[in-house]
Protein backbone atom coordinates (compact mmCIF):
# COMPACT_ATOMS: atom_id res chain seq x y z
CA UNK A 1 0.00 0.00 0.00
CA UNK A 2 2.81 2.51 1.19
CA UNK A 3 4.16 1.66 -2.59
CA UNK A 4 0.93 2.40 -4.27
CA UNK A 5 0.60 5.36 -2.62
CA UNK A 6 4.77 6.29 -3.20
CA UNK A 7 3.87 5.84 -7.14
CA UNK A 8 0.59 7.69 -7.15
CA UNK A 9 2.33 10.78 -5.69
CA UNK A 10 5.12 10.29 -8.50
CA UNK A 11 2.82 9.95 -11.34
CA UNK A 12 1.06 13.31 -9.96
CA UNK A 13 4.33 15.24 -9.92
CA UNK A 14 5.40 13.89 -13.09
CA UNK A 15 2.35 15.41 -14.46
CA UNK A 16 2.66 18.89 -13.71
CA UNK A 17 6.28 18.24 -14.74
CA UNK A 18 5.28 17.34 -18.58
CA UNK A 19 2.83 20.66 -18.24
CA UNK A 20 5.91 22.99 -17.49
CA UNK A 21 4.85 23.27 -13.45
CA UNK A 22 1.29 23.54 -14.03
CA UNK A 23 -0.67 20.64 -11.94
CA UNK A 24 -4.25 19.36 -12.99
CA UNK A 25 -6.02 17.25 -10.91
CA UNK A 26 -7.00 14.03 -11.98
CA UNK A 27 -10.25 13.10 -13.49
CA UNK A 28 -12.33 10.02 -15.01
CA UNK A 29 -15.38 11.75 -16.87
CA UNK A 30 -14.81 13.98 -19.94
CA UNK A 31 -18.40 14.85 -20.55
CA UNK A 32 -21.62 13.47 -20.49
CA UNK A 33 -24.47 13.67 -22.84
CA UNK A 34 -27.79 12.34 -23.28
CA UNK A 35 -28.96 9.03 -25.40
CA UNK A 36 -29.67 12.04 -28.50
CA UNK A 37 -26.16 13.52 -28.44
CA UNK A 38 -26.93 16.48 -26.00
CA UNK A 39 -24.64 17.56 -23.98
CA UNK A 40 -25.08 17.92 -19.92
CA UNK A 41 -21.81 18.22 -18.86
CA UNK A 42 -17.61 19.03 -19.86
CA UNK A 43 -15.11 19.06 -17.44
CA UNK A 44 -13.06 22.26 -17.02
CA UNK A 45 -9.66 21.22 -15.42
CA UNK A 46 -8.64 23.51 -12.85
CA UNK A 47 -5.14 24.73 -13.54
CA UNK A 48 -2.35 25.42 -10.69
CA UNK A 49 0.73 26.32 -10.86
CA UNK A 50 3.02 24.07 -8.18
CA UNK A 51 6.34 25.34 -9.57
CA UNK A 52 7.78 27.88 -11.90
CA UNK A 53 8.44 26.69 -15.62
CA UNK A 54 12.05 26.98 -15.09
CA UNK A 55 12.54 24.78 -12.07
CA UNK A 56 10.15 22.08 -13.99
CA UNK A 57 12.58 22.77 -16.91
CA UNK A 58 15.69 22.11 -14.61
CA UNK A 59 14.01 19.35 -12.55
CA UNK A 60 12.93 17.15 -16.06
CA UNK A 61 16.25 17.77 -17.38
CA UNK A 62 17.42 16.04 -13.71
CA UNK A 63 15.48 12.91 -14.26
CA UNK A 64 16.31 12.50 -17.94
CA UNK A 65 19.85 11.89 -16.67
CA UNK A 66 18.61 8.66 -14.37
CA UNK A 67 16.84 7.44 -18.05
CA UNK A 68 19.96 8.21 -19.79
CA UNK A 69 23.25 7.10 -17.20
CA UNK A 70 21.36 6.23 -13.71
CA UNK A 71 19.38 3.68 -12.11
CA UNK A 72 16.99 3.45 -14.95
CA UNK A 73 19.48 3.08 -17.61
CA UNK A 74 17.86 0.63 -19.43
CA UNK A 75 15.45 3.56 -21.36
CA UNK A 76 18.58 4.92 -23.31
CA UNK A 77 17.98 1.95 -25.94
CA UNK A 78 14.17 3.22 -26.40
CA UNK A 79 14.04 5.20 -29.56
CA UNK A 80 12.33 8.22 -27.22
CA UNK A 81 13.69 10.57 -24.63
CA UNK A 82 12.27 9.98 -20.87
CA UNK A 83 12.46 11.59 -18.34
CA UNK A 84 12.54 8.66 -15.15
CA UNK A 85 12.28 7.97 -11.41
CA UNK A 86 12.99 4.82 -9.67
CA UNK A 87 12.83 3.85 -6.51
CA UNK A 88 12.28 0.98 -3.35
CA UNK A 89 10.50 0.01 -0.82
CA UNK A 90 12.13 -2.48 1.84
CA UNK A 91 12.50 -3.90 5.35
CA UNK A 92 15.72 -5.89 7.27
CA UNK A 93 14.78 -8.78 4.96
CA UNK A 94 15.65 -6.36 1.74
CA UNK A 95 13.68 -5.09 -1.00
CA UNK A 96 9.95 -5.93 -1.43
CA UNK A 97 9.07 -3.88 -3.96
CA UNK A 98 11.08 -1.61 -7.27
CA UNK A 99 9.51 0.60 -9.04
CA UNK A 100 9.94 2.83 -12.12
CA UNK A 101 7.85 6.03 -12.95
CA UNK A 102 8.73 7.89 -16.35
CA UNK A 103 7.41 10.27 -18.72
CA UNK A 104 8.40 11.86 -21.81
CA UNK A 105 7.78 15.79 -21.90
CA UNK A 106 8.16 16.28 -25.43
CA UNK A 107 5.81 13.68 -27.17
CA UNK A 108 2.23 15.38 -28.42
CA UNK A 109 -0.94 12.38 -28.84
CA UNK A 110 -2.35 14.42 -31.97
CA UNK A 111 -5.46 13.53 -34.08
CA UNK A 112 -4.26 11.21 -37.16
CA UNK A 113 -7.60 12.28 -39.59
CA UNK A 114 -7.25 15.82 -39.16
CA UNK A 115 -3.25 15.15 -40.07
CA UNK A 116 -4.46 13.44 -42.94
CA UNK A 117 -7.37 15.17 -44.23
CA UNK A 118 -6.58 18.81 -43.00
CA UNK A 119 -2.88 18.81 -42.99
CA UNK A 120 -3.14 20.30 -39.44
CA UNK A 121 -1.45 19.38 -36.30
CA UNK A 122 -4.04 18.77 -33.51
CA UNK A 123 -4.57 17.41 -30.45
CA UNK A 124 -6.07 14.27 -30.43
CA UNK A 125 -9.31 14.43 -27.88
CA UNK A 126 -11.49 12.11 -25.62
CA UNK A 127 -13.13 10.33 -28.57
CA UNK A 128 -10.36 9.86 -30.93
CA UNK A 129 -9.71 5.94 -31.09
CA UNK A 130 -6.70 4.56 -30.20
CA UNK A 131 -5.81 3.58 -33.34
CA UNK A 132 -5.91 7.13 -35.07
CA UNK A 133 -3.86 8.68 -32.69
CA UNK A 134 0.24 9.27 -33.56
CA UNK A 135 2.88 10.84 -31.37
CA UNK A 136 5.64 13.83 -32.86
CA UNK A 137 7.64 15.96 -31.32
CA UNK A 138 7.83 19.53 -30.95
CA UNK A 139 9.87 22.46 -30.00
CA UNK A 140 9.03 23.54 -26.39
CA UNK A 141 6.55 26.15 -26.63
CA UNK A 142 5.24 25.25 -30.52
CA UNK A 143 3.19 22.41 -29.32
CA UNK A 144 -0.59 22.15 -30.78
CA UNK A 145 -3.16 23.27 -28.22
CA UNK A 146 -5.96 23.18 -30.22
CA UNK A 147 -8.15 20.01 -29.82
CA UNK A 148 -9.33 17.74 -32.79
CA UNK A 149 -13.11 18.87 -33.91
CA UNK A 150 -13.26 15.48 -36.04
CA UNK A 151 -14.29 13.04 -32.85
CA UNK A 152 -17.40 14.58 -31.64
CA UNK A 153 -20.56 13.88 -31.73
CA UNK A 154 -21.82 15.57 -34.54
CA UNK A 155 -23.87 18.64 -34.84
CA UNK A 156 -26.94 19.06 -37.11
CA UNK A 157 -27.71 21.52 -39.55
CA UNK A 158 -29.56 24.56 -37.83
CA UNK A 159 -31.26 26.22 -41.27
CA UNK A 160 -33.04 23.42 -42.53
CA UNK A 161 -36.08 24.61 -44.91
CA UNK A 162 -39.02 23.01 -46.43
CA UNK A 163 -41.42 25.03 -48.76
CA UNK A 164 -44.21 23.04 -50.75
CA UNK A 165 -44.64 23.69 -54.39
CA UNK A 166 -46.96 22.04 -56.87
CA UNK A 167 -46.89 18.41 -55.05
CA UNK A 168 -43.27 19.05 -54.39
CA UNK A 169 -41.23 19.40 -50.94
CA UNK A 170 -38.25 21.38 -51.65
CA UNK A 171 -35.36 20.88 -48.27
CA UNK A 172 -32.46 22.44 -48.18
CA UNK A 173 -29.75 23.07 -45.02
CA UNK A 174 -26.18 23.62 -44.82
CA UNK A 175 -24.36 20.87 -43.41
CA UNK A 176 -22.18 21.87 -40.40
CA UNK A 177 -19.27 19.12 -41.60
CA UNK A 178 -18.31 17.30 -44.78
CA UNK A 179 -16.90 14.74 -43.11
CA UNK A 180 -20.59 13.85 -41.46
CA UNK A 181 -23.39 11.77 -43.11
CA UNK A 182 -26.58 13.80 -42.67
CA UNK A 183 -30.06 11.25 -42.96
CA UNK A 184 -33.24 13.10 -44.02
CA UNK A 185 -36.60 11.55 -42.72
CA UNK A 186 -40.41 12.51 -43.29
CA UNK A 187 -42.53 10.99 -40.29
CA UNK A 188 -46.79 11.37 -40.64
CA UNK A 189 -48.52 12.30 -37.53
CA UNK A 190 -48.83 8.90 -36.33
CA UNK A 191 -45.19 9.05 -35.88
CA UNK A 192 -43.90 7.00 -38.58
CA UNK A 193 -41.20 7.84 -40.07
CA UNK A 194 -38.97 6.55 -43.12
CA UNK A 195 -35.58 7.68 -44.38
CA UNK A 196 -35.64 9.17 -47.74
CA UNK A 197 -32.10 9.89 -47.96
CA UNK A 198 -28.35 9.93 -46.86
CA UNK A 199 -26.29 12.58 -47.75
CA UNK A 200 -22.30 11.99 -47.81
CA UNK A 201 -19.84 14.56 -48.75
CA UNK A 202 -22.75 16.65 -49.63
CA UNK A 203 -22.28 19.88 -51.23
CA UNK A 204 -23.32 23.01 -49.80
CA UNK A 205 -25.96 23.45 -49.62
CA UNK A 206 -27.96 20.40 -50.06
CA UNK A 207 -30.87 20.29 -52.32
CA UNK A 208 -33.20 17.50 -52.13
CA UNK A 209 -37.27 17.18 -53.82
CA UNK A 210 -39.80 15.13 -52.21
CA UNK A 211 -42.60 14.09 -54.27
CA UNK A 212 -45.67 13.94 -51.99
CA UNK A 213 -48.14 14.50 -54.68
CA UNK A 214 -50.03 11.06 -53.51
CA UNK A 215 -49.92 12.19 -50.02
CA UNK A 216 -52.59 13.39 -47.51
CA UNK A 217 -52.08 14.85 -44.64
CA UNK A 218 -49.25 16.52 -42.08
CA UNK A 219 -45.58 15.67 -42.45
CA UNK A 220 -42.37 16.55 -40.41
CA UNK A 221 -38.98 16.62 -41.93
CA UNK A 222 -35.68 16.39 -40.09
CA UNK A 223 -32.00 15.49 -40.07
CA UNK A 224 -29.98 13.18 -37.82
CA UNK A 225 -26.23 13.94 -38.38
CA UNK A 226 -24.07 10.42 -38.54
CA UNK A 227 -20.40 9.91 -38.24
CA UNK A 228 -19.04 7.08 -40.16
CA UNK A 229 -15.81 6.58 -38.23
CA UNK A 230 -16.72 7.09 -34.17
CA UNK A 231 -18.38 3.66 -33.69
CA UNK A 232 -19.99 3.22 -30.06
CA UNK A 233 -20.91 -0.55 -29.60
CA UNK A 234 -20.12 -1.32 -33.79
CA UNK A 235 -22.35 1.11 -33.99
CA UNK A 236 -22.08 4.77 -36.18
CA UNK A 237 -22.29 7.50 -33.37
CA UNK A 238 -25.43 9.34 -34.36
CA UNK A 239 -26.10 13.34 -32.98
CA UNK A 240 -29.23 15.10 -31.67
CA UNK A 241 -31.82 15.26 -34.32
CA UNK A 242 -32.34 18.91 -35.94
CA UNK A 243 -35.43 20.78 -35.82
CA UNK A 244 -38.26 19.43 -37.87
CA UNK A 245 -39.95 21.35 -40.26
CA UNK A 246 -43.79 20.70 -40.90
CA UNK A 247 -46.32 20.88 -44.03
CA UNK A 248 -49.87 20.00 -44.58
CA UNK A 249 -50.40 17.88 -47.85
CA UNK A 250 -54.53 18.12 -48.73
CA UNK A 251 -56.16 16.61 -52.15
CA UNK A 252 -59.79 16.99 -53.17
CA UNK A 253 -61.41 13.82 -54.84
CA UNK A 254 -64.49 14.44 -57.34
CA UNK A 255 -66.67 11.88 -57.71
CA UNK A 256 -69.19 11.14 -59.95
CA UNK A 257 -72.71 10.77 -59.90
Amino acid sequence: MFAKTVCSSILFMFAALAAGGVYRAPYVITRITDRAGTELFRHVPEETRVMSEDNAFILTSLLESVAQQGTASLLSSLPIPLAAKTGTVGDETGNRDIWLACFNPDSVALDEATLKNEHLAVLAGSLTPEEHVVFEYFARGTEPKTVTEYWQIPDPPTDLMVTLTDGVAEITFTPPSRYICYRLYREDDAGFAILLTTFENASYPVRFSDPVAGLNGNYSYYVVPVHPALLLNGEPVCGRTSGKRRISVTHSFLFSP
